[in-house]
């Protein structure tokens, strides 16, 4: 039976100067349910999610993160959890190829797959050995979800997951979603209903 990954939040707040994005935000979400960050432009959703992976800091309140009822450093949170943002900058001069060896050098994959079968999930293959910095916007958005997706972790947390996706790419998007996310928590932080269509519990930082 796999590990139960927990996050509580406990009066959180975040501001950036004089401006607060939110406060006293108490919120719990668990495995294997998929919550939705939602608001416009502005109002912290994506603020949020780097506050739940662990990469950026809350200006007061309480956030505690559990496996199995135990509790984890925040410094620790990375191990159980795959992110990815449209911020996320890829090395422009590797190869996918080569970010694809590199990526699963250092993290276990969720199932079995090739390299080949990867890329050609997310329509890459035929890109393999092409320098990042001759991918379009949305072939580099294609290239951060898969290798999120298809890394072992207990929680998938997506910013914006379709940015700079054609229809193609959207659809990549839900078969991958569709296919492998394995009953990990689910947490992805959108405007568009498009990308949080299938989760259950909505969060909503303009209320």
């Amino acid at each position: 039976m796999s590990p139960t990954f927990k996050i509580q939040l406990e009066n959180c707040e975040k501001n950036f100067g004089q401006q607060t994005l939110f406060k006293h935000l108490n919120y719990s979400f668990g495995q294997p349910q998929s919550y939705a960050l939602l608001g416009p432009n502005g109002t912290g959703k994506s603020t949020l999610l780097g506050i739940l992976y662990g990469y950026i800091s809350a200006s007061a309140g309480k956030i505690t993160w559990q496996i199995d009822g135990k509790n984890i450093e925040r410094e620790e949170v990375y191990k159980y959890c795959s992110f990815a943002s449209p911020y996320m900058e890829l090395p422009e001069e590797l190869t996918a190829s080569e970010i694809w060896d590199f990526h699963f050098a250092l993290k276990e994959q969720i199932v079995p797959i090739s390299k080949t079968e990867g890329l050609e999930i997310c329509k890459l293959n035929a890109s393999a050995n092409k320098q990042i910095k001759n991918f379009s916007s949305g072939m580099k958005s294609r290239l951060k979800l898969a290798l999120a997706v298809f890394s072992k972790s207990q929680a998938l947390m997506l910013d914006e997951p379709c940015t700079n996706m054609d229809k193609e790419g959207i659809t990549t998007y839900h078969q991958l979603l569709d296919k492998y996310l394995n009953n990990r928590l689910l947490i992805i932080a959108s405007n568009l209903p498009d990308e949080y269509e299938r989760c259950a519990i909505r969060l909503d930082l303009n209320r």
